[in-house]
């Protein structure tokens, strides 16, 4: 649900929790991001939603980490049949997801076995997510709450709201 709600696909009726962390909405509406073409169905469904994603893994201006692959499919949780999609920018918010959790993924096992220099190649690919103009284009976030209740404290060393995050992340292959 978490997953479905970070790309905008669903509403929660959920309270506001204080201590959970800000994250960032998908742009559910609107024009894609510059240099991707946005589709011309006002709404697409499950069936239709690998060829959007499959474009938009091409279009990520970004490595995902080593040893990890975009996967054939759609990720899991994006795959529900019963969930339509708005069709611009949908398949660059479920790759850009998937993105994100990879990097988040990344740097929490890189800080688990202390290896430095790949916290420090995460934490720059994580930087990318705030600043860069396809994600930010993607994602809405104008307080940048992500990064300041997410990706800052964990710099810090303090990782649990990524981790808590990232829980809610779809597997990453």
């Amino acid at each position: 649900m978490a997953v479905l709600m970070l790309t905008g696909c669903a509403e929660s009726h959920l309270p506001n929790v204080a201590d959970t962390p800000e994250v960032p909405a998908a742009v559910s509406t609107a024009t894609a991001p510059a240099g991707v073409s946005a589709p011309t169905d006002a709404d697409i469904n499950v069936d239709k939603l690998p060829a959007f994603y499959q474009q938009a893994i091409k279009k990520i201006p970004h490595p995902l980490p080593n040893g990890v692959a975009w996967p054939a499919k759609v990720p899991p949780g994006f795959d529900d049949p019963n969930v339509h999609y708005d069709s611009a920018g949908r398949g660059e918010a479920v790759a850009s997801t998937y993105w994100l959790c990879a990097w988040q993924g990344e740097y929490l096992d890189a800080f688990e076995s202390s290896e430095q220099k790949r916290q420090a190649e995460a934490l720059t690919m994580l930087d990318a997510f705030v600043v860069d103009p396809f994600f930010t284009q993607v994602f809405v976030d104008p307080g940048q709450g992500w990064k300041r209740d997410v990706l800052d404290p964990a710099k810090n060393g303090d990782t649990w709201r990524m981790k808590s995050q990232h829980s809610d992340c779809p597997a990453v292959e």
